[in-house]
């Protein structure tokens, strides 16, 4: 069994490289035009979709969202014939891996299952694309090891923690209350936009709103001893003041100046940001309401500098612990959307809506080929209302059987594309969404192209 010199080796790692490199099989037909489709479904297998898109659409995708097969033990219904390489699989020193580990004969398949996937997808992003990807604690550290390979180690942009239930599995030993979104750059410079601040900037002047941001370097590495630019003192005149209480500063001492060095907590040595030329273009000489810097006295007497920070937007963290990101919020609205929760376990549109502010401009492109129940639709329409975006969206779904005994059976859905089809109805009306459906077939048949959406 061969493999990458730093990376996974699995049973059926070969064949999967093979998949992605062989030819589409079958055609993509039109189901229903919408000439100003928002939204087009693809029913059909996300491997061969992903070929037959790749023809118009490489390189065009801003960004993907997709929520795989958690591999929790169920089997998968993708195309592909990995089982039989996994229960053949011997383990350490060529003995038959343990019948009893079924984690380990689990893996394999769904690692051959992803990786022509991802593969795919990497070359329909853009440069600038963005890959996000939901997925829990058994597979997290296999499908970053795979992303890394793919993409490159060095495209890794967050493992986010999701808070996806504040009470947590406590049937487990330690009872766990998240999964993971993992974001990985196509490019040197992925596009990952900064959030909106949640609150207004308390403070302003004549070019508007502003808040305070101490000058300091707060960084205990930078001191005067290897930033010997960054040490010189400033000069706060307490006679002009503006109506913030803001005080004027300049490099030049005065009469009625007083002298302020960087100083840490401990009365150390510390540091400015921003070397005196910089500090020089922000000063407006004796008018503290027009400059970008003043001071301000602290309560025990001393002065700090500030920079009047204008910027309305801050980076996204890494936690992400907001009640609408639960899980059983996306049971919540698909019940609202359709009158019962017909798919297990729907992502929360806030999730993928946070991934679609953070990855795709507002003409941008999206691309989920795990579609589900069709979350991401109606996250990027949400996101689209919030922005006043043309964000277009693609949905991929294999038209996987419910089962007969499920609530989504017996209500007449009997796959998965339906509920999602049933889904985006309800959302967008039929002349917003365009559907179109892969019909297999031998290999290096006539593909038809699809329409851009």
């Amino acid at each position: 069994m061969s493999g990458p010199p730093f990376g996974l080796a699995f049973p059926g790692r070969e064949q999967a490289l093979a998949e992605a490199l062989s030819p589409a099989l079958g055609h993509l037909r039109v189901a229903r035009r919408a000439p100003d489709a928002a939204v087009t479904l693809v029913e059909g297998d996300n491997l061969e979709v992903l070929k037959l898109l790749s023809d118009e659409l490489r390189g065009t995708i801003d960004a993907i969202y997709v929520d795989p097969p958690y591999n929790r033990g169920r089997d998968f219904v993708y195309r592909g014939v990995y089982s039989a390489d996994a229960k053949s699989w011997r383990g350490p020193r060529g003995r038959r891996a343990d019948p009893q580990d079924a984690a380990a004969r689990r893996t394999a398949p769904w690692l051959a299952m992803m990786l022509p996937r991802l593969l795919l997808a990497r070359d329909l992003l853009r440069d600038s694309g963005v890959l996000f990807v939901s997925i829990d604690d058994a597979e997290v550290h296999h499908l970053r090891m795979l992303l890394d390979e793919v993409f490159g180690r060095e495209r890794f942009v967050a493992q986010i923690v999701v808070v996806s239930n504040r009470g947590g599995r406590d049937y487990l030993p330690v009872a766990v209350t998240h999964e993971y979104v993992l974001c990985y750059g196509n490019g040197d410079h992925p596009r990952v936009a900064e959030l909106p601040k949640a609150t207004e900037l308390p403070l302003r002047d004549a070019l508007g709103p502003y808040e305070l941001r101490e000058l300091r370097n707060r960084n205990p590495r930078f001191t005067p001893l290897n930033r010997r630019n960054l040490d010189y003192p400033i000069w706060v005149d307490r006679a002009l003041t503006d109506e913030a209480g803001c005080f004027a500063v300049s490099l030049q001492p005065s009469p009625s100046g007083l002298e302020v060095n960087p100083r840490n907590s401990t009365g150390g040595g510390s540091v400015w940001r921003w070397g005196k030329e910089k500090l020089a273009a922000a000063i407006v000489a004796g008018d503290p309401q027009a400059s970008g810097v003043v001071a301000r006295r602290r309560r025990d007497g001393g002065h700090n500098i500030y920079e009047k920070c204008r910027k309305q937007t801050t980076k996204a963290r890494a936690l992400w612990d907001d009640p609408k990101m639960r899980s059983e919020q996306g049971s919540i609205e698909l019940r609202a959307a359709l009158g019962a929760a017909l798919f297990d376990h729907p992502k929360p549109i806030e999730l993928v809506r946070r991934c679609v502010e953070l990855g795709c401009g507002p003409d941008g492109v999206v691309l989920d080929f795990f579609a589900g129940s069709g979350t991401t639709a109606l996250a990027v329409a949400e996101q689209n209302r919030r922005d006043g975006g043309r964000r277009r969206c693609i949905l991929v779904q294999w038209p996987e059987p419910t089962p007969p005994s499920s609530l989504a059976h017996k209500a007449g859905f009997l796959d998965v594309a339906a509920i999602a089809a049933a889904r985006l109805e309800h959302a967008f009306g039929n002349h917003r969404v365009a559907s179109l459906v892969w019909h297999p077939g031998p290999a290096g048949r006539r593909v038809a192209k699809p329409r851009r959406p």
